[in-house]
């Protein structure tokens, strides 16, 4: 009896282990390849506000509010940043 409970509970431990280790154990550098994209994402997208802004600034675009293409402006470039430090922090340590 005493054995039995024991072979079970050595069992439910090692299960446990097992998947707390693959729900949040490390991964490996080939996932920061997702920091990556993300921040290529967001260069192109300030870049797209950055020209948005620009025809807007200069009246060649009427259909835009300025200060909401600032605010995405602003919003795409920080996006761009923080996975840029991201994916910097991801492969330095993973290296």
């Amino acid at each position: 009896m005493i054995l039995k409970y024991f072979i079970y509970y050595n069992m439910y431990m090692i299960n446990t282990n097992n998947i707390m280790n693959l729900l949040f154990g490390d991964l490996n550098v080939k996932y920061c390849k997702y920091f990556f994209v993300l921040s290529v994402l967001g260069l192109i997208t300030s870049i797209i506000f950055t020209v948005l802004l620009l025809l807007r600034m200069f009246k060649l675009i009427k259909n835009y509010n300025s200060f909401i293409l600032f605010q995405l402006f602003i919003n795409s470039l920080l996006f761009y940043f923080v996975n840029r430090l991201y994916y910097s922090m991801c492969i330095k340590s993973l290296s």
